[in-house]
């Protein structure tokens, strides 16, 4: 045979695996802004104040604080050079509305019995500074600080005011009582490393968490990061610039009220246990598929939210490294997720990117290992990127497939699918690998494509296809390879522009080839699924109406494969086993015995007496 038509190399494949298309979208200005004094670690440490901790008592030297006690008072604002260890002692900044107040940890080791070591009172804004080459621990205890309690004081550093961290030093946080680090306004990380321990939440700034760069290691038995002002519909975000942020968290590993924005850096998300404790049990049936269950199990949608990354409303990805292993959903917004780049590793208990309204993705790499549904929101939007969705219980990707049960786990303000017969994917580009148990693309409404490239494996079983749709797949554009059960393959529709190929067999084992050739022996696909698979639906531009293919099983090829897909290299011919005529049909059954190679028809029965169900116009 002759070698694979470059065609499908230059314009479909490879270019959609090296270089996909640019962000049509993008956040625009960042929602945070860092102040020259955020960023400015520098200090004048012969003119600061010098604060000396001990055992034996405290030391203060120049104005705006004083001694009382095992606790130091800062009442004015200024630059206080803090240093040394206090087992048993507090840190109170108290000062004027429009005060700033710049406090340099400069090797200091602060433990409090009662919660809030770090309490910031009153101030205009607050600027923890990390000294160069020390490490700082900050600690609270078990109880709360008695009157202070009853004002929900609540974190080993508390501030009521703007709390800035900066430096390059390293801020050690130990949480006993509940959280670590707690601002009840802005919360911004400039720069440092900040380690946090916490029996509570990890990091919490009401109004705000932004992070323009340093490390951030986070380990907290309820959520690792959170934002939850719920009143200002501006505020309860959280951003990322850059840095590092490694997050171990038993709920959310990051939570916003509103938005999520991630320009870029590197973060990795450990939520509820990881993926291996599944929070997905589902309690209903589902359309097409019989899965109920027991009632030992009842009550399970009560469980608590253990997602990776969860929106009150939106998710943007710009740039940026992220790695989530969640019991629940991996990244989940109550409204849209818009991701334009990055590189994103998933695996999840629960659906790996789930969005309520819209899903779009513009460019970027997408590798979900493990996960009940892959990417799941009424409207999915694909014009570039690479995605490759492995390992998925249920569906691959799916347009308003229904509400699973992460839908019904608590989630305030959380929209439900706007009808179970609604649904819309659009494939304008990129690169789409998907193997399924369930489904491999499923729509509730209607698929349009007019370019990339979709390749599915799976499913096995009779109850579910590599393609499932409700309405229409208009397909003008692309090339599509999906290969699966037999008994409710579906086609695109016969409205579309570009034909198709569906190919009913009796059974093809996994990794055995599929070659299928124009009548003058040029190549069209040369394939081999990782699963045994019926129905085989191919659509190409170099697929013609009117023109006759020939099918072959087994053989041998010399190219590249990539997902099952061979490029490049040439075939070496197998056992042809039928020939396959473009119709209005859009498929036939090559092989031996009743109706081998012709065009099958609504209603009738495959050779081994299995119903097929025809494309749906």
């Amino acid at each position: 045979m002759r070698k694979s038509t470059a065609l499908i190399v230059t314009s479909i494949i490879l270019p959609l695996l090296l270089a996909a298309s640019a962000a049509a979208n993008s956040t625009s200005n960042a929602p945070a802004s860092f102040t020259k004094k955020d960023l400015d670690a520098g200090y004048d440490a012969v003119n600061a104040a010098a604060i000396t901790l001990s055992a034996d008592g405290i030391s203060v030297t120049g104005s705006g604080a004083v001694a009382a006690g095992r606790a130091v008072i800062i009442n004015a604002a200024g630059t206080y050079l803090i240093q040394g260890t206090l087992p048993d002692g507090k840190l109170l900044v108290n000062a004027g509305d429009n005060d700033d107040v710049q406090i340099v940890l400069n090797g200091v080791n602060l433990t409090s019995s009662t919660a809030a070591a770090v309490y910031v009172l009153n101030a205009d804004k607050v600027l923890l500074t990390l000294a160069p080459e020390t490490v700082n621990v900050i600690t609270d205890g078990p109880a709360p600080a008695g009157e202070l309690d009853a004002d929900d004081v609540n974190a080993a550093i508390f501030s009521r005011d703007d709390l800035t961290i900066n430096g390059t030093g390293v801020l050690i946080v130990n949480g006993s009582y509940r959280h670590g680090i707690v601002s009840k306004d802005d919360l911004k990380i400039a720069a440092g490393t900040v380690e946090v321990t916490a029996v509570g939440d990890g990091i919490k700034g009401r109004d705000m968490i932004a992070v323009k760069a340093g490390r951030i290691i986070v380990n907290a038995q309820q959520d690792g990061m959170q934002s939850n002002n719920d009143v200002d519909p501006g505020r309860g975000f959280i951003y990322f610039e850059d840095g590092v942020i490694d997050i171990t968290a038993g709920l959310d590993g990051i939570q916003a009220e509103t938005n999520i924005y991630i320009k870029g850096g590197s973060l990795t998300i450990k939520s509820g246990g990881g993926s291996a404790v599944s929070s997905n049990l589902p309690t209903w049936g589902m359309w097409g598929r019989e899965m109920w269950m027991p009632a030992s199990q009842a009550g399970a949608q009560d469980s608590p939210s253990a997602k990776g990354l969860k929106a009150g409303e939106s998710i943007v990805i710009d740039e940026g490294s992220i790695d989530i292993d969640s019991s629940d959903d991996a990244i989940q917004a109550n409204d849209q997720i818009l991701i334009n780049g990055g590189s994103i590793r998933i695996s999840s208990g629960d659906d790996a990117i789930h969005a309520d309204s819209g899903l779009i993705i513009n460019n970027g790499g997408i590798s979900i290992s493990s996960c009940y549904e892959g990417l799941e929101s009424t409207s999915i939007t694909i014009n570039g990127g690479t995605i490759r969705v492995v390992g998925a219980r249920d569906d691959g990707i799916n347009a308003a497939g229904g509400v699973d049960e992460s839908a019904l786990r608590g989630r305030v303000g959380q929209n439900r699918f706007r009808s179970e017969a609604y649904g819309e994917m659009i494939i304008n580009g990129g690169y789409v690998f998907v193997s399924a148990e369930g489904d491999g693309i499923d729509c509730n409404g209607d698929i349009t494509m007019t370019g990339g490239t979709v390749i599915v494996h799976g499913p096995t079983g009779f109850g579910n296809s590599a393609l499932d749709y409700n309405r229409s797949f208009i397909i003008d554009g692309g090339l599509v390879v999906a290969a699966g059960s037999a008994g409710m393959a579906m086609a695109p529709s016969a409205g579309s522009s570009q034909q198709s190929l569906m190919i009913t067999f009796s059974n093809v084992p996994a990794r055995e080839l599929v070659h299928i050739a124009s009548s003058d022996n040029e190549p069209i696909i040369t394939f081999r699924s990782s699963k045994a698979y019926q129905s085989l639906v191919v659509s190409s531009p170099l697929i013609e109406t009117g023109q006759s293919y020939a099918v072959y099983r087994g053989g041998s090829h010399s190219g590249i494969e990539m997902d099952g897909l061979f490029v490049d290299g040439e075939y070496a011919p197998g056992m042809q086993i039928g020939t396959v005529s473009v119709s209005q049909a859009r498929g036939a059954w090559p092989g031996q015995g009743p109706g081998a190679g012709q065009p099958w028809q609504p209603g009738q029965q495959a050779p081994w007496g299995m119903p097929v169900q025809p494309p749906r116009p």
